[in-house]
């Protein structure tokens, strides 16, 4: 029955583009789409009742929608499908453009809006160049699809990143982006005290660090263990760090933290009551979030382990200076967001702990940093170097990068810019994006993220339709 609905609904569409044969005046091209997608809409929710389906399933609704309405199949794959619409007659030479989008499978209700209006928009205006929908697989953080598909679907004219959201706006270019690392000698010793416990925190895989969004975001683990060795020291507990290690997690909030600590036998209670008021906070921040909005599909990470517990005592710990460098920095630095315009709220610059570890002799910990322009992120680095210098702590960063932009005087960016954009709104997105993945892996494509209002598709239908025109030839 799956198939049967797809293959009614591209018949009606094969029908409805011979009948837009009888000539561009007599036909209005949008409303004509927009009634399709809104019929798309219906058959996606008919053939997917319970809203959820496999990726498998939703490609081969989108293969047999295809195939019925004459497009070509030019790659289905487990977790990406590729459409095409060639080139109309006498339009071969005209730009051609790329539309991707993707689609959580286990929250397809939701992406259904859009999944329509990508198949709708790649029927194009009656003139045009050629036109591609990729669809992708996208979990609620990773994305499979992405990281996936041929760079050869990258190669071509113009690329468009579509996804909905609560307003419409377009960026034209990824943040700036740099690794900083701060290090110092960590000699060590043999321990004066004999209370070993070994500090460790979990939180979920896959949690970005760039949304700032309270209602959502988590503490990075690095920070809430330094806070506590720091609090601890700042209020005279005696102690010493035998190790103090988080990993690299890609380009998500690294996932555990964990450091042993040696405490002297008149400062293990107090030490202990600081660790269950750092624990009472972060319990109230991970509820706060667990409450979430009930009518919000995203699924709010569940579980997290926060624990201190005796292990066996450790031969050697960190030298006093190296210990007294890293609580220092831990109390001193500051992640987050760095910058931020004071009208609009728009984060011009902000940094997270990227990765710890005190092995080797040597304390390193990894920064990662994002800014809009190369001047904040000048300033930002500029602090970090005055706190490491202030706290014993060497500083060197790598060359900025940006993670992904436009093509210089891109039409496309002007385009959509002036169609969707006000004079005052950046166009820089600062959260990380499939366009970070794309961009990297295909042979830097003219390239724009456009948000469209999920409460007006037909404006967004529009403007693809009308940016389709306006590359196609006139002669």
């Amino acid at each position: 029955m799956k198939r049967f609905f797809p293959v009614l609904f591209a018949l009606m569409m094969t029908l409805t583009l011979i009948l837009s044969g009888c000539g561009e005046q007599q036909i209005d091209r949008s409303k004509e789409l927009q009634q399709a997608m809104d019929t798309c809409d219906s058959q996606w929710t008919q053939t997917f009742p319970d809203g959820t389906a496999t990726f498998s399933q939703i490609a081969d609704f989108a293969a047999g929608w295809g195939e019925n309405a004459g497009l070509k199949i030019t790659k289905k794959t487990d977790h990406y499908i590729v459409l095409t619409n060639s080139s109309t007659k006498g339009q071969k030479k005209s730009p051609n453009l790329t539309v991707y989008l993707s689609v959580d499978p286990q929250h397809l209700r939701g992406s259904v809006p859009k999944l329509s209006l990508g198949l709708s928009s790649l029927l194009g205006p009656l003139k045009h160049g050629r036109i591609r929908l990729i669809i992708a697989e996208a979990g609620e953080e990773d994305y499979p699809g992405a990281e996936a598909l041929s760079s050869k679907y990258m190669k071509c004219d113009h690329f468009i990143y579509l996804y909905d959201g609560g307003s419409a706006a377009v960026y034209t270019a990824g943040p700036m982006t740099a690794l900083g690392n701060l290090s110092c000698n960590a000699a060590r010793k043999s321990p004066d005290y004999d209370n070993a416990y070994r500090i460790s925190i979990k939180i979920p895989e896959q949690i970005d660090p760039y949304s700032f969004d309270k209602s959502t975001s988590l503490p990075n683990p690095i920070n809430v263990v330094g806070d506590l060795l720091a609090s601890a020291k700042s209020s005279g507990r005696l102690f010493e760090i035998a190790s103090f290690t988080a990993k690299d997690n890609g380009d998500y909030l690294p996932s555990e933290a964990k450091a042993v600590v040696v405490i002297d036998d008149n400062n293990v209670e107090a030490f202990q009551k600081r660790f269950d008021t750092s624990f009472e906070a972060f319990q109230k921040r991970f509820e706060d979030l667990d409450q979430g909005d009930e009518n919000d599909e995203e699924v709010v990470p569940e579980t997290f382990t926060y624990t201190m517990e005796p292990v066996d005592l450790p031969k050697t710990v960190l030298k006093q200076s190296a210990s007294d460098n890293i609580i220092s920095l831990m109390y001193t630095l500051q992640t987050g967001i760095h910058l931020q315009d004071e009208e609009d709220g728009a984060i011009t610059a902000a940094s997270y702990i990227r990765s710890l570890s005190t092995k080797g002799g040597e304390f390193s910990l990894v920064m990662d940093m994002r800014s809009r322009d190369s001047s904040s992120m000048e300033e930002m680095s500029s602090n970090y170097e005055i706190t490491s210098g202030l706290c014993d702590v060497k500083y060197k960063m790598k060359e900025p990068v940006r993670l992904w932009t436009c093509t210089k005087d891109s039409s496309l960016a002007a385009w959509f810019t002036a169609s969707v954009n006000d004079e005052k709104d950046d166009p820089i997105r600062m959260q990380s994006s499939e366009c970070d993945i794309l961009y990297a892996a295909g042979d830097h494509p003219d390239m724009i993220a456009y948000r469209y209002d999920k409460d007006d598709r037909d404006a967004a239908l529009d403007n693809l339709l009308s940016y389709c025109t306006s590359l196609s030839s006139h002669d």
